[in-house]
């Protein structure tokens, strides 16, 4: 057993790559086929401390055009982490407009 987890009271665990019951891990497989993401109050030094644990930065924190800080790891099993804080409440209307810019944006930088 690796972890255990409760969420309104059902327990979900967590176990390591174990060839003899089945279970691969992502660098076994050959890629993650989820992301798993976590919201907390305080993204940035959650972040850091998964760095400091030996996760692989694959997109720094930043704000992004609907309103959360978020940045992502790889642990070293291969699993990819998202951590994310809302830091501002946007409407659908205003999360439009961001997006058309930023894709927009996107599009001029290749």
């Amino acid at each position: 057993m690796h972890a255990a987890i409760t969420i309104n009271g059902e327990y979900f665990y967590l176990n390591d790559s174990n060839e003899n019951f089945g279970s691969f891990s992502p660098n076994e497989i050959g890629g993650c086929p989820l992301d798993i993401w976590i919201i907390t109050d305080d993204a940035d030094e959650l972040f850091k401390q998964a760095v400091e644990a030996g996760c692989e930065i694959t997109m720094e924190m930043d704000n992004m055009f609907w309103g959360d800080r978020m940045g992502s790891l790889k642990d070293p099993y291969g699993y990819n982490w998202m951590i994310s804080k809302t830091i501002e409440k946007l409407s659908d209307e205003e999360i439009e407009i961001r997006s058309k810019k930023f894709f927009k944006e996107m599009e001029n930088m290749s």
